[in-house]
Formats: C-alpha cells, structure tokens, sequence
C-alpha cells in the first residue's frame, strides 16, 4: 500500500519551508485570455489564470516517500506557466501548512468571478469506508497511518468534503478545476462513468463550473512514478484538443487522460467529473493552447456549418470506438472471471486437511497442523507451498496468561481473558521463549489460519460477524479471546480482535503482522492480509500467538 501514492500549493514569507512560489511568469496572471468561438467571435474572457501545486514527497509518520513528485511538481508548474498562468508551488506541507495553502490562494485570486483558479495535488491519498459512505482525503506530511492513529489521521488529513466546501462556498470565480494525482475516490462527481462529449467552445464559457480529475478509483494503486502528469501536460501542449478548436476543455481533458491512461498497463481508471451541485456544472474550464492564431487563422478559412458537422462527425467516431473498445474488454474480463471461477472450484473441492485430533500430538490448548503443501496469498495469485507440521495457540495470548509468566500487563484496554496487546515484537518473542515456544512465521500462521481454504476469509469470500469482531468498520476494542467461531483447526480470532505479531521479515527491519484487528479495516481481516511494523512497535491492537 504505502510503495504507491495512494490519494499537489502559498506565500513563501508566511509558510517558510514548506513552499516556494513560482516568479518566473507573475505577472502573466492579469494577462488577459480570450476565447473566442470558431466565427472568431470573442464568446469569453479570462481576467487572470492563477495554479496552485501542491506536492507532498517526504512523509513523516511512517507513507512511504514519493521521490519522483519534486521533479513532476516543477514539469507542471513549466507547463502552466507557458499556458500563461501565476503558479503558486508549494511542497511538502504539514497539516496546517496544507490548510492555509489552500485558503489563503482562494482568499488572495478566488473572489474574481473573471479568473480561472486550478488546483492540483501530488502525493498520497486515502479512503475511509463509514458504512455505506466513502470519505476521500488528502495526505500532508504529518498525517500517521490511520491503521496506527485513526484519530490523529483525521486531525490532520484534509479531507476531500472541506475541499468541496471550498470550491462552492468560498470560491467566487467562475471556473475552478481541481487535479488529483493520488488515490481518491469518486463520490464527489456528478458521473463515475465517461464524461459527456465536449461540447463547442460557446457552450462552456458562459456557466460556473467545478471540474474534478483524479489518477483512479479509491480502489486502485496511484504508481509512486506518476503517468497521470506527463499525460497532463501532453494535453496541453495540444493532444487535449479533441474536436481540434484550439482550445483543450476540462471535459477534453478528462476525456484525453481516461483513454491514454485506461490505455496502459498501469491498471488505473482516472475519475472525471463535475459538482453535483447544479450552480458549478454547466461550464467548462477552458485551456487555449500555444498555437492558437495558427488555429484562429485556419479556421477563419472554413465555412461554420461545415465544421460544425465534422465535430458532430467526430463525436460519434468516438463514440463509437470507445463502445467498441468497451465491448473488447468486457468479453475479456467474462472469460478471465469464468476460468477464474473453474480454478476456484477446483480447488475448494481438494480435500480439507485434518483436524488436530489427540493432544498428544500438542501441548494442551494448541491444534495440530498437518505438513504438506498448501496454497498461499491471494485467491487471485495462489502459489504452492510446502511446510513442515507445527503446533499452533488456539487462543491469542490473554492478559492474564502474560501476567502470570512475565510479572506485568501492558494491556491499554484491560481484562484477564481479553488478548494482551500493547507488547513489541521483542517481548512477544520473549514470551514464546519462556514458555517453550516460538513465534510462528507468517506463512505458519496463513496455513493454520486458511486451514485447506482458498478464499479471502477461511470461512468463504464475504465478511461474516459469526468469525471476526469488526466485520463492517472499527470497533470500540478487542474482545475476550474464543467468543466467535474457530476455523477447522479449531483456532479461534484468527481474523479480528487483535493483530498478531509473526517471526518473519516484512520490508528492512520491520516485522510481518496478521489477520488484522478491531482497529483495522474489513479487508484486512483477509486470510492472505499482510502488514508490516519495527519490532519495537507497540499499539493497544497488536497483540500474539505463539507455535511450536
């Protein structure tokens, strides 16, 4: 998760450090911006063209760095300038760096309904799920991991409803469009599908608008080495100008990095879109590209009508082909789904492995695991793997259990039968030690949680509360040990309660955690769900069980 940017800007006399402003190009900011029609008719009028960029590289609280976003951040800020625009960078904001950014460019250009104001981000994002509702955020650099400090997260993220609070409530200008190279989710838009086609320059001049671009879903892996900007500027330097007026829409724009990116190998489906509200979509942020009285020129030659029926010509083209390339990859996606399905049942009809049948195979309260071959990771990359047999804990270590071999309870959240958490690596390790046994490795403790399964849960492919305390978001704390029901091995809160420390490497010097927690999210109670934390980590949902 955090190798990728998962979901770029003012004042360099009043946030110091964290930005630096643009000066190349400041005075290009009240140029005045024409637009006109295809008679070569002045249909609109730009006043000003003020970018803020926002590019967050070094993190501080555990996001993985994005070393490329400094040399992309100044690409952008090359591009804009030659669009003629005042570009305000601004890099590696804290929280209220990244607060007072936005604010104070919005309260410096914002409140002439003449300019056009575009934002864009750089750097990590994130997506909480609260029920049935999806909540985007941006990432400064001292936001933690919300896995770690949920709380703190939200005190610090900015998340993506001030952000619209912003562009309807306090922005005055008429065209704002909003750029988000990160993960980020879609619930913001007017439309999750393909924007509409881009209708003629007259038509997008005259009507506020609030445009929104993201690199993908709140599903999807932003590549730490950004796609999403090269594409970007391409499009303004002329490949955006889909109808070929000489001018490059937001619509056009959205429409352009959809296709090219869809069109790699990066598996991300860029998001594009306008605001629900039905005050900020009926315009159109408009781009005028260099060569603009080369176009002005050429199209002055050419009769209106007939131009006007070579774009209705080419909006059906495309149309048509984007259909076409649709059909091509639905057709695909069936036949990968159906053979898919015919592995999945193949190997669910495998014979399950036994159960731990005597205990004088184990120590009391341990289940046997049987050696052999067994399939691990994701149910989409299943790999053989063969391990010798092993005796597992079928309880976390309890509070009361820890107390009495080690003299202390570190527990945050007390009570004797809960698990013991708050513990490092270290003293989990110690503590298997002292009672003649050892920390399992992390695929141990996968086989013994799958127990011969082969779907994202070890009790099938959904959620299911009858297994796991958190099923369906956070909970208060964890729960005393072997109240849900074990799996086939007779291991019980193999998904939930707590996480569980394993003996295994995970990236440099951190350690392997599994099976997520009541602290976590649904999707880390996955059978195959890895994460990883220094061994001297210590959280009141971490806790362990030991093998043998």
């Amino acid at each position: 998760m955090f190798k990728h940017r998962t979901f770029i800007f003012l004042l360099a006399s009043l946030l110091a450090s964290a930005f630096i402003v643009s000066s190349a190009v400041a005075q290009r900011g009240i140029v005045p911006v024409p637009i006109k029609d295809k008679a070569g008719n002045q249909v609109g009028l730009y006043k000003g063209s003020y970018a803020l960029i926002i590019g967050v590289s070094d993190y501080t609280e555990g996001w993985q760095d994005l070393e490329s976003v400094p040399s992309e951040v100044n690409d952008l800020v090359s591009a804009l300038e030659e669009q003629g625009f005042h570009v305000v960078k601004v890099l590696n904001p804290n929280s209220e760096a990244l607060e007072k950014s936005f604010k104070d460019f919005i309260a410096q250009y914002g409140f002439d309904p003449d300019n056009r104001l575009l934002f864009f981000f750089s750097g990590h994002g994130y997506t909480r799920q609260v029920g049935n509702i999806t909540k985007g955020y941006l990432v400064p650099t001292d936001a933690p991991i919300p896995e770690h400090d949920a709380k703190g997260f939200k005190n610090k993220a900015l998340s993506m409803k001030q952000i619209i609070t912003w562009a309807e409530g306090e922005i005055e200008s008429k065209h704002a469009l909003f750029l988000f190279d990160s993960c980020f989710s879609g619930t913001i838009l007017t439309s999750r599908g393909r924007p509409p086609i881009p209708r003629p320059i007259r038509d997008s001049t005259n009507h506020p608008v609030r445009q929104f671009i993201s690199a993908g879903t709140s599903g999807q892996l932003v590549p730490s080495q950004s796609v999403f900007v090269p594409y970007f500027i391409r499009a303004l330097k002329g490949d955006g100008d889909l109808n070929r007026d000489g001018y490059v829409t937001g619509t056009e724009l959205g429409l352009y990095l959809r296709d090219q990116i869809m069109g790699g190998d990066t598996h991300q489906t860029p998001q594009v879109g306008k605001s629900f509200n039905p005050n900020f979509n009926e315009g159109d942020f408009v781009f005028s590209l260099l060569n603009r009285e080369q176009v002005e020129q050429s199209v002055d030659t050419i009769v209106i009508n007939k131009k006007e029926l070579e774009f209705e010509r080419w909006a059906v083209k495309d149309l048509t082909r984007f259909l076409s390339r649709e059909a091509v990859r639905l057709r695909e996606e069936n036949k990968r789904l159906k053979v898919e399905k015919e592995t999945l049942a193949g190997l669910q009809q495998s014979p399950t492995p036994p159960k731990a049948t005597s205990n004088d195979q184990c120590p009391n309260k341990m289940s046997f695991i049987p050696g052999g071959v067994f399939l691990a990771g994701e149910v989409k990359s299943l790999k053989e793997m063969s391990l010798n047999a092993f005796c597992m804990d079928q309880y976390e270590v309890t509070q009361a259990e820890y107390e009495r071999v080690v003299g202390t309870n570190p527990s945050k959240l007390k009570g004797e039968n809960r698990p013991v958490e708050q513990v490092s690596w270290y003293e989990a390790k110690a503590y298997c030690k002292k009672v003649d046994k050892r920390l399992p490795t992390e695929w141990e403790w996968e086989k013994a949680a799958k127990a011969g399964t082969v779907t994202n849960y070890y009790w099938g492919n959904d959620p299911s509360s009858t297994y796991a305390w958190n099923v369906g978001g956070w909970l208060g704390g964890h729960h005393p040990v072997g109240k849900k029901k074990p799996n086939t091995f007779d291991l019980y809160d193999m998904s939930g309660n707590v996480s569980e420390w394993t003996d295994s490497d995970y990236e440099g010097s951190k350690k392997v955690t599994r099976g997520g927690s009541w602290y976590g999210i649904t999707n880390n109670l996955r059978s195959a769900s890895r994460v990883g934390f220094g061994p001297t980590f210590r959280y009141r949902s971490y806790g362990f069980r030991c093998a043998k």
